[in-house]
């Protein structure tokens, strides 16, 4: 996979190795697969840091053209490549970067990592949205298809919380302390 094109750059942060974040503010890692994911993923993005200001914003990507795009998109925010799905590269990646909050966009489900995010106490949601219309839908990020929340939900969000410029919920509300 290393050769592919699809895959170039970042094999040290496909393995976990990422600059200790050092900041005080709360951490939302979104993560975006490839190029469609982040411009589905782009209104998300965008409301949450003018709305949270007092948050820290991190994008993953799998692809590289993906990355690019959200570099491009999402100026003075971190762009990194996802870490691949192994508990230990996970973990590795997870206590670098330090997130408060993770969210996944689309069908973005790697299950190690989010055994890792499980063990390590942080929340995770799944956003999808299958038919491209403006309004997000939310699934616990564990279980896709899950009718509501189970006992090994991290967290568990409403539909449409972003994406049709409805106000978000304070950060309590999102299983984080408010800024």
């Amino acid at each position: 996979f290393a050769a592919s094109s699809r895959w170039k750059g970042g094999i040290g942060q496909r393995l976990g190795i990422h600059p200790a974040y050092t900041g005080d503010k709360p951490r939302v890692w979104f993560h975006a697969a490839s190029v469609g994911e982040v411009m589905a993923a782009l209104p998300l993005v965008r409301s949450f840091r003018e709305q949270r200001p007092g948050w820290d914003v991190l994008v993953t990507t799998v692809t590289a053209e993906g990355r690019d795009v959200a570099a491009h998109h999402l100026p003075g925010v971190e762009c990194r490549f996802f870490p691949l799905d192994f508990t230990f590269l996970a973990r590795r990646a997870l206590r670098s970067l330090r997130p408060s909050l993770y969210i996944a966009v689309e069908m973005e489900f790697w299950p190690n990592f989010l055994y890792t995010l499980r063990r390590l106490g942080i929340p995770a949601a799944l956003v999808k949205n299958p038919d491209k219309a403006n309004a997000f839908t939310v699934q616990p990020a564990h279980q896709p298809d899950a009718a509501g929340p189970t006992p090994t939900t991290t967290m568990y969000l409403v539909n449409a919380i972003w994406a049709s410029g409805s106000r978000l919920p304070h950060a309590s509300g999102w299983g984080c302390s408010a800024p």
